[in-house]
């Protein structure tokens, strides 16, 4: 019998088995129905992304100004779980937080941490989104689109 070997992403509830061998690697990224081909790695967090968002909005900006790819989207995955309010850990500055976010989504060169932003505004953000609305035209192109939609919920 030849199994197929599996990753295990575990969690307080429950665990997610991935295929080792990349047969998942299309997955929706916008409700618009474009797609992308997922990189192999993962991303995960830990106790020092934890650390981070415990030492506040400074030490997070300094991550998403000038971390690695990696590191911006290891802290954005750990901010979902600030931000949530399933979780009950709602982040004290949460709306420092969003601010932070669009500022960053502004300048961001890498298009998976700007769909990692955008995530994060879209389902969690119920503070005016000011920064994207002011800096519009500063929007790349490719982007624009879903902005207007995120501008326009209520």
């Amino acid at each position: 019998m030849n199994l197929q070997p599996y990753r295990f992403i575990c969690w307080a509830d429950g665990f997610l088995a991935i295929p080792v061998d990349g047969s998942h690697l299309k997955r929706k990224l916008k409700e618009d129905g474009k797609y992308h081909a997922m990189k192999k790695d993962f991303i995960v967090y830990g106790q020092e992304q934890r650390d981070i968002v415990a030492a506040g909005i400074s030490a997070v900006a300094a991550v998403l100004l000038e971390g690695s790819e990696e590191s911006k989207r290891s802290l954005l995955f750990c901010l979902d779980y600030y931000l949530d309010p399933y979780y009950g850990c709602l982040h004290p500055d949460s709306d420092g937080i969003f601010i932070l976010l669009q500022r960053c989504f502004l300048t961001e060169p890498s298009s998976e941490v700007r769909a990692d932003i955008m995530q994060l505004l879209s389902d969690y953000c119920d503070c005016p989104l000011d920064v994207l609305r002011r800096h519009l035209p500063d929007v790349p192109k490719e982007w624009r689109e879903d902005v207007l939609r995120l501008l326009a919920e209520p």
